[in-house]
Formats: C-alpha cells, structure tokens, sequence
C-alpha cells in the first residue's frame, strides 16, 4: 500500500531514460532517468548478467534497499539481492545504487563513437548526481528495485 518501486528495463540503450520510479500508494510513476549497468553486461545494451562476484555484471530480478550510507561515490543505496538464482550476492558483490560523473549526457557525448553509451559500472546502478538526489527525494520505504531484461 505504500513505499516506492525503482525499474530498471536493462531492455533499453544506456542513453536512454530506463529507470523509472513507482509510487506504490499512487501506483504512478512521473519521472525517468538514465542509468549505467556493468562494465562486462555489454556496450550500449547489457546483454549479460551475473551474480558472481568479481564479474562486474549487473543483476536481474528484485532487490530491497536496505540502508543509506557514506561511501566512495557520497551518499549511496545499500541493495540487497531477493532472488536466490538471480542477485542474492548483491550485498558480498557490494552492487549498490550511486551517483558518478561517468553517468552524465556528457559521459555519453564523449563515447559517441560507441554508440553514445553511458560509462559504464562494477554492476552498479548509477545516475548522475542531480538525478540520484531527485530520485533520493522521492523515495518512500520500503524501497524496491526490480531490474529486468527482454529476452
């Protein structure tokens, strides 16, 4: 009845606004927003997932936010990984949700000779800084992040 929902459709280009947050009270979602995958899922769309340690792919499937915390890109999302076969090493993997100057339009500007992708991440969920404030400041627990791909 309450809290919010980050999607992410891994389906979609990494310059394009793929992550989209649900207010589950309203079940309305009024913003979209880029955002980076895993250095190892692919160039412009991820087409490889991983929840091995070290493969610095992203991960499928729902994940609850577990705590906010200080860390080396500032303030950042704690996930945890709710599917046994898809993220439950999210946690050990340390894949978290975090601001970086490597998820800008001009990060995608700069790699337009491959196909305009964003940077790309350790299996991260990324945005740029003014976006991971926006969505920080639209989040109501319990949070949940359900990351998904067409196949």
């Amino acid at each position: 009845d309450k809290g919010t929902l980050i999607i992410v459709d891994y389906s979609q280009p990494s310059h394009t606004k793929r992550l989209a947050v649900m207010d589950l009270a309203t079940r309305s979602i009024d913003k979209h927003f880029r955002v980076a995958h895993g250095k190892n899922s692919g160039l412009v769309v991820p087409t490889q997932f991983s929840n091995i340690e070290g493969s610095l792919q992203s991960s499928l499937g729902l994940f609850k936010v577990a705590n906010t915390f200080n860390g080396k890109h500032g303030e950042s999302l704690r996930l945890i990984g709710l599917d046994a076969e898809k993220n439950n090493n999210a946690f050990k993997r340390g894949i978290i949700m975090h601001s970086a100057a490597y998820a800008s339009k001009e990060s995608m500007w700069l790699n337009w000779k491959e196909r305009f992708r964003l940077g790309r991440s350790a299996g991260c969920f990324v945005l740029v800084s003014d976006d991971y404030v926006t969505v920080r400041k639209m989040l109501v627990a319990p949070v949940y992040v359900y990351a998904y791909a067409k196949n």
